[in-house]
């Protein structure tokens, strides 16, 4: 039985997200968006916009927009990336993971489960970032560097892809790995 609500639980969540990323989709269009990025922060290389923070990014027709306060027009921007950077972090082990799993064995398998659950572990985690290569007002090349949170992660690929498109840029990126960024 118990399981039967875990599984309604996670129905329901699913649902919510589906309906929400719905949502985001329909508002993109209203806004004339064809792809919209909403969990980003912002690394450096946009002029009078502050370093750290969160920024959304849209394509529209014609130009790029950044922030409801930035645009940039498709023909000077050169390049566009999606790129990923691991890095470990210290994560906090599940203890309720491991004493549903150790359950299975029966109760003192959950207990030893949920003991063996206690502290953190080294875990390599992903960080991806949009790099964006462009010409600034006075035609002087510029990079800019946002952080892209998971939110966002599912879209980022569809928004790079979409844009390439719309800049004309036909190459297809190769997945990159890097382990510093300098701007």
């Amino acid at each position: 039985m118990f399981f039967v609500y875990i599984l309604m639980f996670l129905g329901v969540l699913l649902l919510l997200l589906f309906l929400t990323n719905s949502a985001i989709k329909g508002l993109d269009k209203i806004q004339g968006y064809s792809y919209s990025l909403t969990s980003m922060i912002h690394i450096g290389g946009i002029p009078f916009l502050e370093e750290g923070k969160k920024t959304n990014m849209g394509s529209k027709e014609k130009e790029l927009e950044i922030n409801k306060t930035h645009t940039l027009p498709y023909d000077r921007i050169k390049n566009i990336q999606y790129v990923a950077e691991h890095e470990l972090v210290d994560k906090q082990k599940s203890v309720i993971k491991r004493a549903i799993a150790g359950g299975l064995l029966g109760p003192v398998g959950a207990i030893v489960g949920a003991v063996s659950g206690v502290g953190t572990k080294k875990v390599r985690e992903p960080q991806y970032y949009l790099t964006l290569e462009f010409l600034d007002k006075e035609n002087k090349e510029k990079t800019a560097v946002f952080l892209v949170e998971k939110l966002d992660w599912d879209v980022a690929p569809k928004f790079v892809k979409d844009l390439r498109e719309k800049v004309g840029i036909n190459d297809e990126p190769k997945p990159s790995f890097v382990n510093k960024y300098e701007i």
